[in-house]
């Protein structure tokens, strides 16, 4: 597990990076989101848990495809961008929530 002051400066750095991070091309793809999502094999009664989500580019992507989907992150300002972004596309099935996953996520229940 990491230290506090080791999380805070990985929080900080990916705060930093949000928008940049966020407007990436790769992010964007839409033939990549399409293949992860093909490729995961997932039908409309599952759930998706996206540790690590970033901005939310695939749970944004795949929520409407499927019952719920959950993106988690350690960066407040990932999290921030991702729920501007379901609320501008107005896309309900999805939560962010800004955490350490390797200790959090535990508390996330029930799932899907």
């Amino acid at each position: 597990m990491e230290s506090p002051d080791a999380s805070e400066l990985i929080r900080s750095q990916f705060n930093r990076q949000a928008e940049n991070f966020s407007n990436w091309s790769v992010t964007q793809n839409r033939d990549y989101l399409q293949a992860y999502f093909t490729f995961c094999e997932m039908t409309p009664e599952d759930g998706l848990l996206d540790v690590a989500c970033g901005s939310g580019e695939f749970a944004l992507f795949a929520a409407p495809q499927l019952g719920r989907a959950v993106g988690v992150d350690i960066s407040d300002r990932m999290i921030a961008l991702a729920q501007e972004r379901a609320r501008q596309a107005r896309i309900t099935n999805v939560t962010f929530l800004s955490m350490m996953a390797q200790i959090s996520l535990l508390r996330i229940t029930p799932f899907p």
